[in-house]
């Protein structure tokens, strides 16, 4: 009876990865803005909200060099996301760091990492 039921579960699809929305964490007002837009969207396609924050190293130095702005940023990251899960127990949110030697670089690189599925980027409107 155990391997009927192997075989059967064998002939099922393996359960999708979760819907993840990405967010760059480039300023903090923007990610303010940004955030509840992203949760709706993750909420309805029963996913997660992934933070990403990137330091920027410049390219003459190794990306070794930003180790140090690496923790303070995933310590003011992970800051910002234990405020907002007090306010929503509900919200799935995470957050990751990258190093790299340009910031769309390393939000590429976190786009594929995470394998995101959405990527939402502020933009600053003229007045």
């Amino acid at each position: 009876m155990s391997q009927l039921l192997n075989e059967a579960q064998a002939d099922q699809p393996a359960p999708a990865q979760a819907f993840v929305v990405l967010v760059p964490a480039v300023e903090r007002e923007e990610l303010a803005r940004l955030l509840p837009f992203a949760h709706a969207i993750a909420r309805h396609q029963g996913g997660r909200v992934q933070l990403v924050g990137v330091v920027v190293v410049p390219l003459e130095q190794p990306l070794s060099d930003g180790l140090a702005d690496a923790r303070r940023m995933r310590a003011e990251l992970d800051e910002l996301t234990n405020e907002r899960r007090a306010q929503d127990d509900d919200l799935r949110l995470a957050a990751s760091v990258a190093v790299a030697h340009a910031l769309v670089e390393g939000i590429r690189n976190a786009v594929q990492e995470q394998r995101a599925d959405l990527l939402l980027l502020g933009w600053q409107a003229d007045h």
